[in-house]
């Protein structure tokens, strides 16, 4: 009778994790067929069997503490996936023997990263070399940045790493030219920037330090808060945003070697406060060197003026043409939502 019991538990068991695994895999599916970003892709749900390992890796690859909760399960199968399709079918649709480069803007704080890491993982588990760079690891050095300062004393827009002109482009434009350029075998190494040096201001690592990349690259993200973001000859630009303006032109070069653009279109631009706030909240937890609320406020207002002045026009058009362009809403849990109506206003 005891044998029995057993086998009955067993057996019940064994048919409670089917019901589960059965109910996960139909919570699983109704998540992609109703995800904003895929159909923002206009691309069709491909076939269970061509995602599932996808999704099982970056479940396993990201779940934290928590374990598998149901904002994870909605981030990786209504974004992440969804923009690892719709990435595949652009990089199968541009020209052949030459690295795909797209554009990725988002607030600070709104998940890009985190996007960018996943792409780079299932692009290297399906067999494509993807390199990920940020806008941010092009900041001029230490003693550049200070010699900007100095040259523009009434800029405060300009005084620290951040704003257009804080950036040097010419060494983007050339990271960029190498990292297309590369043949089988060729290797080039991509900027990286250290943000604690200097007690926080920053600096460019040495050399030493930054990755090296083996070609040939068939995926480059290059992402930013403000990438995207485009000159304007609007008479009504803030006197302040003047130079920041002028400097924005010099990322034209960069635009024109875009074959598309992705852009997270954040329901309010207000979201960036707390996002800001939440990440120095666990920096503090940690015991690492973090800035106090006030002075989250402080650093995030320095950027604020260019979100209004340049985020709904990037939202209206991206340096891509439209069909080129993936983009959909995220709300304050950075999960994909529907669209809101066409009056809404993210600066409200």
């Amino acid at each position: 009778l005891a044998a029995g019991v057993g086998v009955v538990s067993v057996t019940g068991v064994l048919a409670a994790r089917c019901i589960t695994t059965k109910r996960l895999e139909s919570r699983i599916h109704e998540l992609m067929s109703r995800s904003p970003v895929l159909e923002a892709s206009r691309l069709r749900l491909p076939p269970a069997g061509e995602w599932s390992w996808a999704g099982e890796l970056l479940v396993e690859h990201l779940r934290g503490h928590d374990g598998v909760t149901n904002l994870l399960l909605e981030r990786v199968y209504q974004l992440y996936l969804p923009v690892f399709f719709w990435i595949k079918e652009v990089q199968r649709s541009t020209r052949a023997n030459s690295s795909t480069v797209i554009g990725i803007q988002c607030l600070q704080g709104g998940g890009k990263t985190t996007l960018c890491d996943s792409l780079e993982l299932l692009s290297a588990r399906d067999g494509l070399t993807c390199v990920v760079a940020s806008i941010d690891d092009f900041y001029k050095t230490h003693a550049e940045l200070k010699a900007l300062e100095e040259e523009h004393p009434g800029e405060a827009l300009l005084h620290g790493r951040g704003q257009p002109g804080t950036h040097d482009m010419g060494l983007m434009r050339e990271t960029l030219a190498k990292l297309r350029a590369l043949k089988p075998g060729e290797t080039t190494k991509v900027p990286r920037y250290d943000k604690s040096a200097h007690s926080g201001q920053g600096d460019r690592a040495p050399v030493s330090s930054w990755p090296t990349v083996t070609g040939p690259v068939d995926l480059i993200l290059l992402e930013g808060w403000c990438f995207g973001f485009q000159a304007t000859d609007r008479v009504e630009t803030p006197p302040s945003l003047t130079l920041v303006n002028k400097y924005l032109a010099g990322f034209d070069e960069i635009y024109a070697q875009l074959d598309a653009f992705l852009v997270m279109q954040a329901l309010s631009a207000k979201y960036v406060y707390n996002w800001r706030e939440h990440a120095e909240q666990g920096r503090r937890s940690r015991g690492e060197g973090a800035m106090t609320a006030p002075e989250v406020v402080a650093f995030v207002d320095r950027y604020y003026p260019s979100y209004e002045q340049y985020m709904p026009q990037l939202y209206e058009r991206t340096p891509c043409a439209e069909d080129k362009t993936l983009r959909f809403w995220i709300d304050e849990a950075r999960r994909p939502v529907p669209s809101p109506e066409p009056a809404h206003d993210i600066l409200a």
